[in-house]
């Protein structure tokens, strides 16, 4: 090792062409969420549902879990009015703790809140951001609102990162990205 301390990460497509990301982007910051102990965790699930589960489960009393990747798969059968066999139900995977937020057959990101956090009235700007690979979700507390960015940033077009350069100056103040 040398001084300039770990190399910087590249991605690779399939074709082994090496891509850089874009120019740092620099949001504003607010306190830490564990300044009011708020516990959160961030994830790639790589579109697996066991995964998912596992996450859920195994930090089952953190209070915003975002997740990349997401998993979206059939869940179960439900009644159908023009199959005896069903209709297929597609979803997320699930957790009786959680409520789940910005999941959708093709959005790559969702934020997990913990139940215990319904009364802060958890709420997308979508006004701020609208992009299937990045949600903006805030709580609103008394002492003012904290809002969460779950990004996905692809690792060959940045298409995430250069979507929020391209819109800082219309983010709100960031508490946990």
């Amino acid at each position: 090792l040398d001084d300039r301390g770990p190399p910087r990460p590249t991605c690779q497509d399939s074709t082994s062409r090496q891509s850089t990301p874009p120019e740092r982007l620099e949001l504003t910051y607010d306190p830490s969420p564990s300044s009011i102990g708020l516990r959160c965790v961030s994830c790639n699930v790589q579109k697996n549902p066991t995964a998912t589960s596992t996450l859920l489960e195994h930090f089952r009393d953190a209070d915003i879990i975002c997740v990349q990747e997401i998993a979206w798969s059939t869940i179960k059968t439900v009644a159908s009015t023009t199959s005896q066999e069903g209709a297929p139900y597609a979803n997320t995977p699930a957790h009786r703790n959680f409520m789940c937020i910005g999941a959708s057959s093709t959005s790559r990101v969702a934020i997990y809140v913990n139940n215990k956090w319904a009364h802060a009235s958890p709420q997308l700007r979508e006004s701020a951001v609208s992009h299937r690979d990045i949600l903006c979700l805030t709580l609103h507390f008394d002492s003012g609102d904290m809002s969460f960015l779950n990004v996905y940033n692809d690792c060959i077009t940045h298409e995430a990162v250069t979507y929020l350069l391209d819109r800082r100056d219309r983010l709100p103040p960031v508490t946990f990205m």
